[in-house]
């Protein structure tokens, strides 16, 4: 059993050093291509658009996409989880994702496991994913940080040092005051500066920013 095995990639050569015909998909690894058994020792790639903040407090989809070259469980306790929580420590709630086709699966936050969402709150998330090798392999995106996998379902014991996150933001548009005392915001910089609201906030209109005098 070797990893050559199907390993490579298509690169359009028809051949191999033999002059024997290359598989047109999946040839091996190396300048011969040969009969072998391959082993897949590699765990999946788990990808997806990160989200940004939202002012919504109902459940939210995510797409993400997983390949492996012995392919990724598309039913039962193998298929992609996805780890939420509120907040930015304690434990995670849990996910399991849908198969939709290919290499393509829907998970979902649902906010009721975590006691519900309100604006100011931040979630914190990561996936998990195996692979369908006889011996699954285990992997999370992000990655780093993360330890003590385990299959069926695909989980670490010690999440990402650094989970995938967003904001409930509050939702902006219409008319903001700038002034010393009195106005939606003392300053246009800082912690609490409208620049700052404008940049964890989500627009949902046209925004009017008004400098008054004191």
């Amino acid at each position: 059993m070797t990893q050559l095995e199907s390993g490579g990639a298509a690169i359009g050569v028809a051949t191999d050093i033999d002059g024997e015909a290359r598989n047109a998909s999946t040839p091996d690894i190396g300048a011969d291509e040969f009969a072998g058994v391959g082993i897949d020792l590699l765990p999946p790639a788990i990808s997806y658009a990160p989200l940004g903040n939202t002012t919504a407090t109902t459940d939210r989809p995510l797409s993400i996409t997983v390949t492996d070259l012995s392919g990724v469980p598309t039913s039962g306790s193998g298929l992609p989880v996805l780890y939420f929580r509120k907040g930015t420590s304690g434990g995670f709630s849990s996910s399991q994702c849908s198969f939709v086709s290919g290499t393509s699966y829907s998970c979902l936050f649902t906010y009721a496991s975590v006691g519900g969402v309100a604006t100011g709150d931040t979630i914190q998330y990561y996936l998990a994913a195996q692979d369908a090798a006889p011996t699954p392999n285990v992997t999370t995106n992000p990655s780093a940080g993360a330890a003590g996998f385990t299959a069926d379902p695909p989980a670490a014991s010690t999440p990402p040092t650094t989970p995938s996150s967003y904001v409930i933001a509050v939702a902006l548009s219409g008319t903001q005051t700038v002034c010393a005392s009195g106005c939606n915001h003392t300053t246009l910089t800082g912690a609490t500066g409208m620049f700052n609201a404008i940049n964890n906030g989500v627009l949902t209109g046209n925004l009017d920013i008004q400098i008054l005098a004191t």
